[in-house]
């Protein structure tokens, strides 16, 4: 007979999971309970064999309860039954001598913005700050990007994946001041990567909707007063800053 402890602080959990046990002919639950500390001095007494444990137990938390119901009852198997949390899963691994062991794995979720590397020099060499940025929309006056990196001679690179939200020939533009070079996917978009008061260029391409598209914006400051930002327009989507919603990191 399998011996089973239940520890859920929500009743209706411990309720439920006693009902589904209890048809089963070869298990048993010794004891409910509700309190982490109680279940830790508890374990001994109850000698179950599994120990079902809510893993989001207030005051000790699920995985100090865990490792105390490990010490006192080694030979248990300890099983989670819920997740942890949104943004993780929780694997669990059951091996043949009766431990346990518990992986979080984070799930891949992506951040909206660009990835934005700056660099001291304007030839993406020397100190950097690294960062994520909303979108591209900037204009520094005679000022930098951040206090390390100097008012003057800098560059940056964006890098990320666009995500148009109609299909259709999108007028892509950027205003610069310095030079601007704009990549989608392998292609080179625009290219003006010259030393130049703050300036427009533009360039047309076809984008569908529901389709991803690597993205990389690169700038770089000689002197003076520095701006930058990428804007587009198309058929429902008036001119405008792309925001922040039409990228992601990855």
């Amino acid at each position: 007979m399998i011996r089973v402890l239940l520890v859920d602080d929500h009743e209706s959990v411990r309720e439920g999971l006693r009902t589904l046990i209890d048809q089963e002919p070869d298990m048993t639950v010794v004891a409910d309970i509700a309190d982490g500390s109680a279940a830790v001095e508890q374990a001994t007494g109850t000698q179950a064999d599994v120990v079902v444990l809510d893993l989001t137990m207030p005051s000790l938390g699920g995985l100090t309860i865990a490792r105390l119901l490990k010490e006192r009852t080694p030979s248990a198997i300890v099983v989670s039954q819920q997740t942890v949390k949104s943004t993780d899963t929780l694997t669990l691994s059951l091996p043949a001598n009766g431990g346990y062991a518990i992986r979080f794995v984070p799930i891949a979720t992506a951040t909206t913005g660009l990835t934005a590397t700056y660099y001291d020099n304007s030839d993406f060499t020397g100190p950097t700050v690294k960062r994520i940025d909303p979108n591209i929309n900037f204009n520094w006056g005679y000022g930098s990007p951040a206090p390390a990196i100097a008012s003057d001679t800098f560059s940056a690179r964006w890098t990320g994946v666009l995500h148009p939200p109609t299909t259709g020939d999108y007028l892509l533009s950027t205003r610069s001041d310095d030079g601007v070079r704009l990549w989608i996917g392998s292609q080179l978009v625009i290219d003006d990567w010259t030393p130049h008061a703050l300036k427009e260029d533009r360039a047309t391409f076809h984008l569908v909707a529901g389709q991803s598209y690597s993205i990389r914006v690169e700038y770089f400051e000689r002197a003076g007063s520095a701006a930058i930002s990428l804007s587009w327009s198309a058929t429902g989507v008036p001119l405008q800053v792309i925001p922040q919603s039409a990228f992601t990191t990855a």
